[in-house]
């Protein structure tokens, strides 16, 4: 969420222990009061204050529980903001104009690790190309330019100051800091060492003479003035807001103006060196864990926030917010609604709106012009996608094998059949399986079956192979075996293969359009209309997880199956986001491997079903690949003429 470069982050962790839990409660205390009475302000003129306190803490509530809390107040802000645009407004006509008042803290340019050598100048660093907007603190105020040459022992050039706003913007500083109307601690200000510090504090101006009557100082630059002799501070006041600029320096670095006055100390006028240096260096423990609190609360509103060079708020990031359009596989919509997934996405800007659909029908018959990215089961289903659009880009953020849900009686049956072979983790042998198949074997003849007399052919469960990936793997597996243990090849073998595994599916009677159908089916009506089903790995895992699993269920390995690789096609830069943070963001893999699925990390998957006590196949090893794309294709379309 916040740039690595960003130096308070590492002045955080040089200081954090000197905090305690106590301290971070009262912090997020204090700047929650401050949120409250800030948002009242604002929304004054269109919402109740009654209405604006309870909605944050209503949103406050939301956290409860999580340990790491330092950005609560930040998180509780964006989510008010997004959520108070969409509650109806009461009638304003005659309310002030609450825009030309609204506070927010100033930008800060924050210090790097002091050195004998500082930059050159002040030039910022660009945002990266794919930053979201109030994303980042990566503006003009921001950081030094990394690749500017390092200049030995220069003068730090004058700051930018901000234009001046609108009169009734006169006190419009940084409201967060403190409570309203309570008053600022201050401390002495060390001044540097060197002859050049004393020369120039005894000629700072008066402040009392200097700053508007009414103007408090902002106390990420008081705190930080006065945290190390290091750092100088510019503050420059204008009738709007006050623009703060840190910088590191040598040890003859001077503090350009004292803004004690400013923080409610009263008037006071300038002094030497000699005369706050004792007492400051005294309190220096208190002032550096002050300045830490301050630092870490500025760069978190600045990095969420952003600020723009003209002084003027940035609009918050919940307003950036990008709608991504896509169409999923149906055995992916658990994972996808997830609401731990959805906040992931929208912590990255993104608000996910998906529909499901069999793989098939998503690579031959939807409409993709209104979608920024398709994501079918197979590679085969993508590869199809990709040829239509015009499309090289892809990702496969993660995977399952084909697997068979099934019931213990329905396994001693073919257990005693010979297609299921016993095991930690049973296996189902697609060649004695076929072998019935061709049979024409039905449940009553299986010898010794008492548990599943029924006069139906013994058959798999599948989707429409029309429409389907799941159906296509089963397809693709069985022509494997049927074709003697090698991939199909040309129009002999295509041919061959379609006379012994066509009745696989006519024989079904109807099938769904999507794997979701049949699997629901095995997890509510049980073993009595659907005594195998052929699907994915992830489908019962993740119904394990979720303790939807039927009494008495079983799951099967094929020998030999096929991976499904679950395969993203983007269709625009907004696509190839989603690609990007599937395959990429930890939290993403971790909520797929809970969905069931398998990750580019075995562990995640393995303490998963560890957790849960699923039995699965730790390693898959008995798996085929699949016939070409081409020759796939004739194989589903002989199967489709077969249904005629």
């Amino acid at each position: 969420m916040f740039d690595a470069a960003v130096d308070p982050l590492l002045l955080k962790m040089r200081m954090g222990e000197e905090f305690g839990v106590s301290d971070a409660i009262d912090r997020e205390e204090k700047a929650l009061r401050q949120l409250t009475s800030r948002l009242v302000d604002y929304y004054g003129g269109s919402h109740s204050p009654e209405l604006v306190r309870d909605l944050v803490g209503q949103v406050r509530r939301r956290f409860d529980g999580h340990t790491v809390r330092d950005f609560v107040p930040i998180l509780v802000e964006r989510i008010v903001h997004r959520e108070i645009q969409h509650l109806p407004a009461h009638d304003d006509a005659h309310a002030p104009d609450h825009t030309a008042t609204q506070s927010f803290a100033a930008p800060v340019e924050l210090p790097t690790a002091a050195t004998d050598s500082a930059p050159a100048d002040d030039k910022s660093v660009r945002p990266a190309a794919d930053s979201e907007p109030g994303d980042s603190a990566a503006d003009a105020n921001s950081t030094h330019d990394a690749d500017e040459p390092p200049a030995v022992n220069t003068v730090e050039e004058p700051a930018p100051t901000a234009e001046p706003g609108p009169p009734e913007s006169s006190d419009a500083t940084a409201r967060f800091d403190a409570e309203p109307g309570a008053p600022v601690p201050t401390a002495p200000t060390p001044a540097p060492a060197g002859p050049t510090a004393a020369a120039d504090t005894s000629s700072t101006p008066d402040e009392s003479t200097t700053a508007p009557t009414g103007s408090a100082a902002t106390p990420a630059t008081s705190a930080l003035s006065a945290a190390s002799p290091d750092i100088a501070l510019r503050l420059d006041d204008t009738d709007s807001a006050a623009t703060g600029v840190v910088s590191a320096g040598g040890a003859g670095t001077v503090a350009q103006q004292d803004i004690s006055s400013r923080a409610g100390s009263g008037p006071r006028t300038g002094r030497s060196a000699s005369d706050g240096s004792a007492a400051g260096w005294r309190s220096r423990p208190r002032l550096i864990a002050a300045a830490a609190a301050v630092v870490v609360v500025v760069v978190a509103l600045v990095a969420v926030f952003g600020f723009g060079g003209d002084d003027k708020p940035v609009a918050p990031a919940a307003t950036a917010m990008v709608t991504a359009h896509g169409v999923v596989g149906s055995e992916k919509m658990g994972f996808f609604t997830d609401p731990r997934v959805v906040d992931v996405f929208a912590r990255n800007g993104i608000q996910l709106k998906v529909n499901p659909a069999g793989s098939r029908q998503i690579a031959t018959s939807v409409d993709l012009s209104g979608d920024d990215f398709a994501f079918p089961s197979s590679t085969l289903a993508a590869e199809r996608i990709q040829r239509q659009r015009g499309v090289t880009a892809k990702y496969t953020p993660f995977s399952s094998p084909m697997a068979i849900a099934s019931f213990g009686p329905i396994v001693d049956a073919l257990t005693r059949a010979g297609v299921v072979h016993p095991g930690a983790t049973p296996t189902f042998d697609m060649h004695h399986y076929l072998d019935l198949a061709q049979q024409g074997a039905q449940w009553d003849q299986l010898e010794g079956n008492t548990g599943y007399p029924v006069r139906k052919s013994v058959l798999l469960s599948t989707t429409d192979p029309r429409t389907s990936n799941s159906a296509a793997m089963y397809l693709a597996a069985a022509a494997y075996v049927a074709n003697d243990d090698s991939i199909v090849q040309g129009a002999a073998a295509e041919n061959f293969v379609l006379s012994k595994v066509s009745r696989l599916f006519t024989k079904q009677g109807y099938t769904d359009n999507s794997s979701e159908g049949p699997f629901a089916e095995y997890l509510t009506a049980g073993m009595g209309p659907t005594p195998m089903v052929w699907g994915y790995e992830s489908q019962y895992v993740e119904a394990a997880v979720a303790g939807k699993l039927p009494a008495n269920s079983v799951l099967l390995y094929p020998s030999p199956t096929v991976l499904s690789r679950h395969t993203l096609v983007p269709l625009n830069a907004t696509g190839d986001r989603i690609g990007q943070l599937l395959t990429t963001d930890p939290d993403l893999q971790r909520l797929a491997a809970e969905h069931g699925f398998r990750t580019a990390d075995p562990a995640q998957f393995a303490k998963v079903t560890a957790e849960h006590h699923i039995p699965v196949t730790p390693n898959v090893v008995d798996v085929v690949d699949t016939p070409t794309y081409d020759t796939l294709e004739h194989l589903l379309d002989g199967v489709a003429r077969s249904y005629n």
